[in-house]
């Protein structure tokens, strides 16, 4: 029973700290931007656009579970008005598991980052892996979103916010 009771202490605390930084989040999105636009060289350009970012790993089960459904959101928005940033945290990795996933999931056409130091992901406070930000086109904070994304998930959310659609599903 102890265990139990400590393992349930430890979950607790893993969640409120989750909540506490992606709430914290929320309160920073020029820092989000300018974290973005430093590390990366992102253009200012993106402005003006909904930006879709997502950290994942090769080695996580679910960022490779979602990676087919952000491929077909990705090819199914007008680009003026979506944009989709893959950022590949270096957690035990390095390029060459970009290039796997790329190529095993017919994504070379899409935009990578590579957070080689786990910096971004530090900033950001992403709690695990996957993790999606999704930026407004003033740069301000949409949604966020700790865990596994669908492809019903993401278009509900994608028409809701009024984006356009360039192909039929």
């Amino acid at each position: 029973y102890p265990m139990k009771n400590q393992n349930f202490k430890l979950t607790k605390l893993s969640c409120y700290t989750a909540y506490f930084t992606m709430s914290s989040i929320f309160s920073l999105p020029p820092l989000l931007f300018m974290t973005f636009h430093e590390m990366y060289g992102i253009s200012y350009t993106l402005l003006g656009t909904l930006v879709l970012v997502n950290f994942f790993t090769e080695w996580c089960v679910y960022c490779m579970q979602e990676m087919p459904d952000l491929k077909k959101v990705s090819d199914l928005y007008d680009p003026d008005a979506f944009q989709m940033v893959l950022v590949h945290v270096w957690d035990g990795e390095d390029a060459s598991n970009t290039e796997s996933v790329k190529e095993k999931f017919g994504m070379q056409h899409m935009t990578f980052w590579e957070d080689t130091d786990r910096m971004v992901a530090s900033v950001v406070g992403v709690p695990g892996y996957p993790a999606t930000l999704i930026l407004n086109p003033d740069g301000t904070l949409a949604a966020g979103q700790s865990g596994m994304l669908t492809y019903d998930t993401l278009t509900a959310f994608l028409d809701e916010m009024g984006v356009e659609r360039v192909a039929a599903e």
